[in-house]
């Protein structure tokens, strides 16, 4: 193969290191002409990162073309507007405008990713169980394809390090089954394990009795279907799931067959395990601190919570989209 020229670096280009007021981050971003669309989720997580103490300085840049447009980093700067919080950040200058088809292609880092380098054994079944709690507890109803970021990931991990070791070790000695490792792990976690045997009958179809919760799941798993999307697929296994679950758990009446109505004329909302049924239900939400990581010595009195950031805008703002989140 013939050798080819690789790029250079424009003549035009600079780097600085630049604290970004909310005053600038404004004035930076009236030069985002040609930028992808703003996204409220990616924006309402920086600012939950930010809150929480866990956004820091990584070196990614906010970068301009050679005719002065915002190429990269208005998520970043319209974080710095929303919460009124100066953020040093890196400022790239004179990039060629070609290069914003570029941007953003490779392929990043997974929460699989940042477990293995953790060493973290069964890192990919982890993270799958882990971004399952997260998206349960933390997205809209029915929308479960909400992902964390990989700091959420990690620290929803590790402060709940023990039980998703045993939830993922118990999907793992289940053989392959038609549910999958991701959702029968998912629902031993969130269940505190009480829910394993109930489950582990439904997939090997041990001791099934007639007229049960568990029998009706088992049938819909034998009649499954396999054209599903993806994540249509895990949003009505789930419902079903807890369907079944309630039917054998707190004695609800056994319908004929097992189904959610997810649309139509009449849709179901979506189905959701009870407190009684799910004791590790709620602690995967980002917004409630582990007792144990704010906990004081007995001796001490604890000290006041943080103060929580409140968006602070300057006078001559305008009204913005981003106050559904801030």
């Amino acid at each position: 193969m013939a050798n080819r020229a690789g790029p250079v670096v424009p003549p035009t280009f600079t780097q600085t290191v630049q604290v970004i007021t909310p005053e600038l981050a404004q004035e930076y971003l009236k030069r985002n002409t040609g930028n992808r669309a703003l996204s409220r989720a990616n924006l309402a997580n920086l600012i939950a990162r930010l809150e929480r103490g866990e956004f820091g300085f990584t070196g990614d840049s906010v970068k301009f073309d050679w005719d002065g447009n915002l190429i990269d980093g208005q998520h970043r700067l319209e974080l710095v507007v929303a919460t009124g919080t100066p953020v040093p950040m890196v400022v790239q200058r004179g990039l060629d405008p070609a290069v914003f088809k570029y941007l953003d292609q490779g392929r990043k880092r997974s929460l699989g990713d940042a477990l293995s380098v953790n060493k973290v054994p069964n890192y990919n079944g982890i993270a799958a169980i882990v971004s399952l709690a997260y998206a349960y507890d933390n997205a809209p109803e029915g929308r479960l394809h909400l992902a964390p970021s990989i700091d959420d990931g990690l620290l929803l991990y590790y402060r709940h390090k023990a039980k998703f070791d045993e939830a993922v070790g118990w999907s793992r000695s289940l053989a392959r089954n038609w549910l999958g490792g991701k959702i029968s792990g998912w629902f031993y976690f969130v269940t505190d394990g009480r829910g394993g045997p109930w489950l582990h009958k439904v997939i090997t179809a041990e001791l099934l009795q007639p007229k049960t919760g568990a029998m009706l799941l088992f049938k819909r798993g034998q009649d499954r279907d396999k054209t599903q999307a993806t994540d249509v697929r895990v949003l009505n296994w789930i419902a079903l799931l807890t369907k079944a679950y309630a039917i054998d758990m707190e004695g609800r009446r056994v319908p004929a067959q097992l189904s959610w109505r997810s649309s139509g004329d009449a849709p179901e909302p979506f189905p959701r395990l009870s407190p009684q049924l799910a004791p590790m239900l709620g602690a995967c939400r980002v917004d409630v601190p582990l007792a144990a990581e704010t906990a004081q010595p007995a001796q001490e009195p604890a000290p006041p919570p943080p103060e929580k950031l409140v968006p602070r805008y300057p006078a001559s703002t305008p009204a913005s989209t981003l106050a559904a989140f801030i």
